[in-house]
């Protein structure tokens, strides 16, 4: 009895690390895909940056910003992209 009880454990544990394996083999490429944060692929002055709100930014490229849905402002002296407002 306590050899196939033995023989149980294992193979308890076998499929329980496949089950683990399988599981995050499905989660990493979903989280890989999304990137993993809430943000603006976009390329600004020839760099691929990641745009999000409350970044600091150059006024210079306000066009470019205003190509991915931003706009960059000035807030106590610091310039900050902000989401650009749509009023139809």
């Amino acid at each position: 009895m306590g050899f196939s009880r033995c023989v149980a454990i294992r193979v308890g544990r076998a499929v329980a690390a496949i089950i683990l394996c399988v599981l995050l083999a499905i989660a990493v490429p979903a989280a890989a895909l999304s990137g993993g944060r809430s943000c603006t692929r976009a390329t600004i002055g020839a760099r691929h940056v990641c745009l999000s709100p409350g970044q600091r930014c150059r006024p210079r490229y306000q066009r470019q910003y205003g190509a991915k849905g931003f706009v960059c402002r000035r807030r106590h002296g610091v310039w900050r992209l902000q989401r650009e407002h749509l009023s139809f």
